[in-house]
């Protein structure tokens, strides 16, 4: 990981850690295209691994219907999770945005 990278994440978690307290509940929220939205809750899921599970999942969609908000509430155990589980989040198809 190169410097940047590594100082960039520690800035993030020292935000997540003065904003929430973990373990505890953390809410994930994503934009994603209408097809997407289960393979992305399946997605972050799989991410959350042992440690963690999707709670409850809230979808809204857009006026159009072209696009879905998700939100994704789930108990963690660290703010480390969280980055992680952005990462995957990045990669899956389908993802517009994340708020």
């Amino acid at each position: 990981m190169s410097a940047q990278r590594t100082a960039d994440r520690e800035a993030a978690l020292e935000l997540l850690r003065s904003q929430h307290e973990f373990p505890g509940l953390y809410i994930f929220r994503v934009v994603v295209l209408p097809v997407a939205s289960a393979g992305v809750v399946s997605g972050v899921s799989a991410a959350l691994g042992p440690d963690g599970h999707v709670r409850r999942v809230e979808e809204h969609p857009s006026r159009s219907g072209k696009y879905v908000s998700l939100r994704l509430h789930s108990h963690l155990p660290s703010p480390e999770v969280v980055l992680d589980v952005y990462e995957v989040i990045a990669s899956l198809d389908g993802v517009v945005m994340t708020i």
